[in-house]
């Protein structure tokens, strides 16, 4: 069959598996030798590690468990649906335990080991990389199996399950993005040398790439018994980012430029573990909680999600060329270093003047322009694309809206201008708040995720 081929690393192989499966249209032989020949490949993977870290030996080593399940002899793949069933408990925690294993490794976190770009090409982290992304579709393919043919654990779908999903990888992906620069602007103002901060950068994009592809794990699909496992890895990920490496000159910033470079990822953050919280809960009572991040600061997130992972899609169409990347980028940057750094400081009451207030609708209508010339035509291809494309462009209407609104706390320091009249104000108003900050959601089961180098330095 098709799904015997292609790319077992990549999520568009993993996505055809899976809805081979629940389709019925795979038959057990074929699906156990998707799992033999996947298992097979991480097991080369930790033998070349090995080459490089014994530490590696003791992964190839109990991969055997795995293997032992699905076993190959005279090129037929002998399997028994009950054995295999039987042990899916067992089977999955090993899963999830090497992966821990791996985005854990101590060659993720050693600085030495970022200083030379062929140095890191050709480095036991690409194993990593590799390993991560075999065990990332080994353990969907293996959740859907299980689910399909046996469910142990129930999945009763609850009112805005994707749309939880959703919001779990956008605020990851916005909070890498947000941190990666603030990071940047820390090593910059404190003097760290370029080999040193070119290091720093690649540890960050490093591990931030992990961790993405990690998030690919998060679906509905997934009994709530496995959520917490997911977010244990997340989360342990983000905490390596952002603890390590703190810069050498605590006073190379003023505490005002530290709150500032920090708190969009924090904010972020915040959404991360609210949504995250919802995903991981099986109560309605705890997802009936309400998030207390401002309406503004939260599309502002949700949109510079949704380009973050935008760029990345862009980036897997080899015909496109920069300047699309380009546009993108430039769209983030508005947002994280123009219009978030007022949206705090009036939230934050550290402004008593109108004339900020005033520039956020023109760096968002100015986001929204360059957003909406790019041409739909370029993204065709893809129907991920176009979705987040769609989504970001809400998300971007609703910051503006949001910030309207927002903005009437500050009536006594704006400008008449911004309040044509009462009965408009009103208007909107009614309009806004009569529709619930929700995002449509997006077809795909899975959502993609990939890390490229970008040149995100912070600036004041």
């Amino acid at each position: 069959m098709d799904i015997l081929n292609g790319d077992r690393t990549s999520s568009d192989y993993r996505n055809t598996v899976c809805y081979y499966i629940r389709a019925g249209k795979v038959s057990l032989c074929d699906l156990m030798e998707v799992l033999s020949d996947s298992i097979g490949e991480l097991q080369k993977v930790f033998v070349c590690a090995c080459s490089k870290d014994e530490k590696f030996s003791f992964l190839a080593d109990k991969m055997s468990v795995v293997q032992s399940i699905v076993v190959r002899k005279d090129g037929i793949v002998i399997y028994s649906i009950g054995g295999i069933l039987a042990q899916d408990h067992s089977v999955l925690d090993f899963l999830y335990d090497t992966l821990f294993s791996c985005i854990t490794a101590t060659c993720n976190k050693d600085l030495s080991e970022f200083t030379s770009p062929l140095l890191f090409h050709d480095s036991i982290r690409v194993q990593m990389l590799e390993a991560c992304a075999l065990l990332v579709n080994i353990i969907s393919i293996y959740h859907c199996f299980v689910q399909t043919y046996a469910p142990r654990h129930t999945i009763v779908p609850r009112d805005n399950d994707d749309e939880t999903v959703l919001h779990v990888q956008l605020a990851l992906s916005a909070y890498l993005n947000a941190l990666h620069a603030a990071k940047s602007y820390y090593y910059l103002m404190s003097g760290v040398p370029k080999g040193e901060k070119m290091a720093l950068s690649r540890f960050i994009l490093h591990n931030a790439e992990l961790a993405l592809k990690v998030s690919e794990l998060v679906d509905v699909d997934v009994p709530f018994f496995y959520r917490p496992r997911i977010g244990h890895l997340l989360y342990t990920m983000m905490d390596t980012i952002e603890n390590s490496y703190s810069i050498s000159r605590p006073d190379a910033l003023t505490d005002e430029e530290k709150v500032l470079h920090v708190s969009l990822a924090t904010e972020a953050r915040i959404v991360f573990n609210f949504y995250m919280n919802r995903y991981v809960t099986d109560s309605e009572a705890a997802c009936s909680i309400q998030s207390k991040t401002s309406p503004v600061v939260k599309a502002l997130i949700g949109a510079m999600g949704c380009m973050f992972l935008l760029c990345r899609e862009c980036l897997l169409q080899a015909k496109l060329d920069n300047s699309l990347t380009r546009d993108i980028k430039s769209c983030i940057t508005i947002l994280r270093d123009e219009v978030y750094p007022i949206v705090f400081s009036y939230e934050n009451e550290l402004v008593s003047t109108s004339a900020l207030a005033c520039v956020v609708p023109i760096h968002l209508s100015h986001a929204t322009k360059k957003l909406k010339a790019i041409s739909l035509d370029l993204l065709l291809n893809s129907a991920e694309s176009v979705a987040l494309y769609n989504i970001a462009s809400l998300y971007l209407e609703k910051a503006s809206s949001a910030w309207n609104i927002e903005a009437i706390k500050y009536r006594a320091m704006l400008p008449l201008y911004l309040f044509p009249n009462k009965k408009k104000q009103t208007t909107n108003t009614t309009t806004f708040t009569g529709a619930p900050l929700g995002t449509p959601q997006i077809t795909s089961s899975q959502q993609v995720f990939y890390a490229t180098d970008l040149d995100l330095t912070r600036k004041i």
